[in-house]
């Protein structure tokens, strides 16, 4: 019976977490932002200010979301305490051998949900 109770309460969890939305922003035009490897074309940079003023609606996502509406990270980094940050190039990225990159760093919390959005 305990083992019972056990299975459903993890099939409840993992349930509720399947069910989190896709991220919708009606601006940003993903396929453009995914083609712009590195940031080298400039075509991010566009959509930059559209993700910062949309940031709300990013955080509290976890990270397959996050993937599904920006592609593969150009960087991951692990952080202490289980936390991760995932670095987009949006302009001059390491590919593009610019010295003055401009990026997008997104912080997870140790649960994997984004909870910080920057743009340096």
């Amino acid at each position: 019976m305990h083992k019972l109770r056990i299975i459903f309460i993890a099939f409840l969890f993992g349930s509720i977490g399947a069910c989190q939305s896709s991220i919708e922003i009606a601006e940003f035009d993903q396929q453009q932002w995914v083609k712009d490897v590195g940031g080298c074309n400039g075509s991010r940079l566009s959509f930059s200010d559209v993700l910062k003023e949309n940031q709300d609606k990013i955080k509290g996502h976890n990270q397959s979301r996050i993937i599904e509406l920006l592609g593969r990270p150009d960087a991951i980094k692990l952080l202490s305490r289980n936390q991760k940050q995932y670095k987009y190039f949006v302009l001059g990225g390491e590919a593009c051998k610019d010295e003055n990159p401009v990026y997008l760093v997104i912080n997870f919390n140790a649960t994997g949900l984004a909870n910080e959005l920057i743009i340096f």
